[in-house]
């Protein structure tokens, strides 16, 4: 039974792992579009502070809590 838990518990932290790469990723490249596009600070500002409320938003929806435990 704790063989079980350990691979649910693994599988957890691969998945959460690979949802906070590829969340990192479209940040990344969201902030580098912006600044090419456009280098006013405050338009950076507002992009990063768009992407934390939808990442607080998914973990609120998904998983039940505002920040994943780790």
């Amino acid at each position: 039974m704790s063989e079980i838990k350990t691979v649910t518990s693994l599988n957890e932290k691969i998945w959460y792992r690979g949802l906070k790469t590829i969340y990192l990723l479209v940040f990344a490249l969201t902030m580098y579009i912006t600044i090419m596009i456009d280098r006013d600070f405050y338009e950076v500002l507002i992009a990063a502070l768009i992407f934390e409320a939808m990442r607080r938003a998914f973990y609120y929806v998904v998983l039940g809590s505002i920040e994943p435990k780790r």
